[in-house]
């Protein structure tokens, strides 16, 4: 069974492992917790992840976000990131969702999913009326990812593509 999560206390472990086999960066995906040990990641990064769900608006460049895993079964397969509003720096760049999906399960369908799964809840905590994403151009998979979930392209430059997704 494919479903979402919140990141939570519950499955620190589950959720530490899978941080700890996605890469630094990797097709775009900046895994900012590759090397935190185990510890650093319990008592600091947990806290600060989960509190950063609860704020109502962008303070500076600390954004209202929810960190979401999508699990296969009892494992961990994916991350999605959800920025509830979007500063003008974020507007112009990764915009409300970034994501990673492990290599071995990639071109099953999963990202697709999960994405599906995370736009539902977007429309509950997303202040905008569309999401925002954004992918580089040698990334096509994830923008097929984008385009199976209605999205359209809003803009590209030589580099990359910035796509939105109605949800209102």
């Amino acid at each position: 069974m494919l479903y979402i999560k919140k990141l939570n206390y519950e499955d620190t472990e589950e959720e530490y492992n899978f941080l700890s086999s996605v890469p630094y960066l990797e097709k775009g995906y900046r895994n900012v917790f590759k090397n935190i040990p185990k510890e650093k990641f319990r008592e600091e990064c947990l806290d600060i992840l989960i509190n950063l769900s609860y704020l109502t608006e962008p303070k500076g460049m600390i954004l209202p976000m929810t960190t979401y895993f999508l699990w296969l079964d009892e494992k961990i397969i994916g991350i999605y990131h959800v920025i509830h509003e979007l500063n003008e720096y974020q507007k112009e760049r990764d915009g409300h969702i970034s994501y990673a999906v492990l290599k071995d399960y990639r071109g099953q369908g999963y990202a697709s999913k999960g994405l599906s799964l995370v736009l539902e809840e977007s429309k509950k905590i997303v202040k905008e009326s569309e999401v925002y994403m954004h992918t580089t151009k040698d990334n096509q998979a994830s923008l097929k990812v984008m385009l199976n979930n209605g999205a359209y392209i809003a803009k590209e430059t030589e580099t990359d593509y910035f796509t939105r997704i109605k949800i209102k």
